[in-house]
């Protein structure tokens, strides 16, 4: 692999953990949430509801970070995703607790490498064990649809401080299922935009070095 790409994957490998990281607080685990218990009881029940689909699709934009990705769940079994920035392609599968990787480079595939962890999808919010504030805003317009706003704010402590961050949920009243959720990175933020609910979706896993 060219300097060039070693660099650029470590970036982007460091990008996908900030962006897992930096939208949950600490000690993921049972939930608990103060502010309005309609807004966090419509964000319980749109996640409840997506996990329980066979499977969904996802766009992911990070603006700040010049990064966009597309991802291929089935909930509780499988992922795929490739994230893409100017020079290259991260490609990504978990199947269980296996996980590969490969970088597409101009076009170009190399072999598929092992893991030590799986990925993860973006982590269900109602499963934090900090305790977040929930609240609910005006609605909102997604192509032509109208949504529910509902946000859920935690503290985290940045160079001795605590800080708030704020992750906010668009809700499709018509079907209960987030249509979009916009969280914090360290630096800027980044957006997902769920569809192709109950899409039937096959992951196999890639043989190491294949």
């Amino acid at each position: 692999m060219r300097r060039h790409a070693r660099w650029k994957v470590g970036i982007v490998t460091t990008v996908v953990v900030a962006t897992a990281v930096a939208s949950q607080p600490a000690g993921w685990g049972a939930a608990r949430a103060t502010g309005d218990p309609a807004a966090w009881a419509e964000i319980v029940a749109a996640f409840a509801k997506l996990s329980s689909l066979p499977g969904y699709r996802v766009k992911v934009a990070s603006p700040s970070e010049e990064l966009t990705a597309d991802r291929e769940v089935v909930p509780g079994h499988a992922l795929h995703e490739l994230i893409h920035d100017h020079q290259l392609t991260l490609e990504t599968i978990t199947v269980g607790g296996d996980s590969r990787h490969r970088l597409v480079v101009a076009g170009r595939a190399g072999a598929w490498q092992c893991d030590r962890k799986p990925h993860s999808a973006e982590p269900d919010p109602t499963t934090m064990q900090e305790t977040v504030r929930a609240a609910r805003g005006a609605d909102a317009v997604i192509d032509g649809a109208q949504m529910h706003v509902v946000t859920y704010s935690w503290d985290v402590l940045v160079a001795g401080k605590y800080v708030s961050r704020q992750t906010t949920v668009y809700v499709d009243p018509r079907t209960g299922l987030p249509r979009r959720s916009v969280s914090p990175l360290v630096r800027g933020e980044y957006i997902l935009d769920y569809y192709d609910y109950g899409a039937k979706i096959k992951i196999t896993l890639p043989i190491c070095g294949s």
